[in-house]
């Protein structure tokens, strides 16, 4: 399998990335790259932590390794912190180019979002859910309370035998395997706008799908209605609303890309049309 570049969000604890990249050697995975994402330091705790950061890296443990920073800045001034929307913002707009600009050149991807700020991190795994493909992984990693304070700053660099220490896989969605459009935008609230308007074209074309009475069906159930109450409404028997149903999710399930053993629930239909029937009132 061709090498992967690893992404590895950084903060003021160094073995948390050597942790990281043992996790992945031993799971026999190849690195050709390691991006260092992070913050701009802001005192001399962090600069000494990513200096001995980098001393462990080019210290012959990793041959063939290629690491590098990458600093988050805004406008060309380094981001110190992520306090604020438009700040986030900014460093989804950036992660994402760095995501995007390794995907168009092929990569396959590891991105680690253990170390550093959880603003950090939820950015970061949040962009990545909107450029990963199949092959790509998001992880995290689990070590032991007593142990993670004795490692604290650095003090142990490596995992020791006989520590119960987990690289886990977070289980996302990757969203950009789905929605291609959403490759072409960085920040987040253009990167919600494109999705929005995705699924309302989505709903949509589900509806256009229907029949007049699978419609009034589906605006019932998406407005809450059970079905005996949308039985009720329309005077019909509950065996009558089920067998539309069964039409709704299989539209559904064809247009969101959902496997067909994949169970849809109520609140699906309420979440993806409530507001596409909302203003209607020929189903009221």
């Amino acid at each position: 399998m061709k090498p992967a570049v690893c992404i590895a969000t950084v903060g003021g604890q160094p073995q948390l990335i050597t942790y990281y990249l043992d996790g992945l050697i031993e799971k026999r995975e190849r690195i050709e790259k390691l991006i260092l994402l992070r913050l701009s330091p802001r005192n001399a705790r962090l600069q000494q932590a990513h200096s001995r950061l980098m001393v462990e890296l080019r210290s012959g443990r990793y041959p063939g390794l290629n690491a590098e920073w990458f600093t988050l800045a805004v406008n060309g001034f380094p981001l110190e912190d992520i306090r604020s929307t438009a700040e986030a913002d900014a460093a989804s707009s950036a992660i994402h180019q760095l995501i995007h600009g390794l995907k168009l050149e092929g990569n396959r991807l590891h991105v680690g979002v253990t170390g550093g700020r959880r603003m950090l991190g939820m950015v970061t795994m949040s962009t990545a859910m909107l450029n990963f493909d199949r092959n790509d992984r998001l992880w995290h990693m689990h070590t032991p309370d007593e142990f993670r304070k004795e490692a604290r700053g650095g003090n142990i660099m490596h995992i020791p035998d006989g520590i119960d220490f987990k690289l886990i896989e977070v289980p996302i969605l990757p969203l950009g395997h789905y929605f291609a459009q959403l490759h072409g935008f960085g920040g987040v609230t253009q990167q919600r706008f494109v999705l929005n308007q995705q699924e309302k074209e989505r709903a949509q074309r589900v509806v256009d799908q229907l029949t007049r009475r699978q419609k009034e069906v589906l605006a019932l159930l998406a407005r809450g209605q059970s079905p005996t109450e949308a039985a009720k409404t329309l005077k019909v028997t509950v065996a009558t609303i089920n067998t539309h149903k069964t039409v709704i999710f299989a539209c559904c399930r064809n247009e969101w890309g959902f496997p067909t053993d994949e169970r849809l629930t109520y609140y699906f239909l309420q979440k993806k049309f409530e507001m596409h029937f909302r203003d209607d009132q020929s189903f009221s």
